[in-house]
């Protein structure tokens, strides 16, 4: 092998090393995201159980919805995901993506949160996007866009 092959070849294994580098580093993330989101949703779903045992209080209820947004802050990026790909101007429709994006990470993002079960053991994200994608349907005919 002469010099600059070796060279070249040098070259090549850094920028295989930095890509695996930085898919070590992606997939830590999203190991981290999972467990925030276990965390985060072992919370909420406790504070939901003790609400239906004895009411809801003040406390209970701002516990829960800090839950709710650290939850949705979490999974930000599949909602992102999901709205991007989805969204698209209909003729005739007035919904906008605005519209869209508020229902899709408030009314639909609760649905999707009160509908978990805890003892399922699927992460979260994944639940989130597989039901998204189911409910696109749904969502559209309740913003009042016909199919």
């Amino acid at each position: 092998m002469s010099f600059q092959k070796g060279n070249q070849y040098g070259k090549q294994s850094k920028r295989g090393k930095d890509v695996i580098s930085q898919e070590i580093k992606d997939i830590d993330k999203l190991i981290e995201t999972s467990k925030i989101n276990e965390e985060t949703i072992s919370k909420y779903k406790e504070l939901e159980s003790l609400e239906k045992e004895k009411g809801s209080t003040e406390s209970t209820s701002l516990r829960k919805s800090k839950a709710f947004e650290e939850l949705r802050k979490n999974n930000q990026g599949i909602l992102n995901d999901f709205i991007n790909r989805n969204y698209k101007e209909i003729p005739g429709s007035s919904l906008t993506k605005t519209e869209f994006k508020n229902y899709v990470e408030n009314t639909e993002f609760l649905k999707i949160v009160n509908s978990y079960d805890i003892n399922s053991k699927v992460p979260f994200g994944a639940y989130l996007k597989q039901n998204l994608s189911k409910r696109l349907g749904n969502i559209l005919k309740a913003l009042g866009v016909d199919m």
